[in-house]
């Protein structure tokens, strides 16, 4: 996933800091997120379970997927029934939220 600069705030509603990042691969296909897409993520530490989320797992490595505490890690479950989930030891460190997306025709 590549960040993207100079967001336009009229793609996005809502308080808070906004990133964007460009998909690089195929993990969420099935919830209609492509290579290629950007998606606007709110900056925050915290998320519901079940909420599609990007994360940090270090060494510049960014996971995007709905998020899934467990007792002792945090699976991140990919929207491709091809991948396996990420299984990261907790503390895992959030970005934000995926609040929107945007595809160019």
């Amino acid at each position: 996933m590549d960040t993207v600069d100079g967001i336009d705030r009229m793609l996005v509603r809502g308080g808070g800091e906004v990133l964007g990042f460009r998909i690089t691969d195929d993990s969420m296909i099935e919830a209609g997120v492509l290579t290629g897409d950007y998606i606007f993520v709110r900056k925050q530490e915290t998320a519901d379970r079940g909420d599609v989320v990007v994360a940090s797992l270090g060494d510049d490595e960014l996971i995007v997927g709905y998020y899934y505490p467990e007792q002792s890690y945090v699976r991140f479950q990919p929207a491709n029934s091809e991948m396996a989930p990420v299984l990261a030891p907790k503390p895992v460190m959030l970005l934000g939220v995926v609040i929107g997306l945007y595809r160019r025709m």
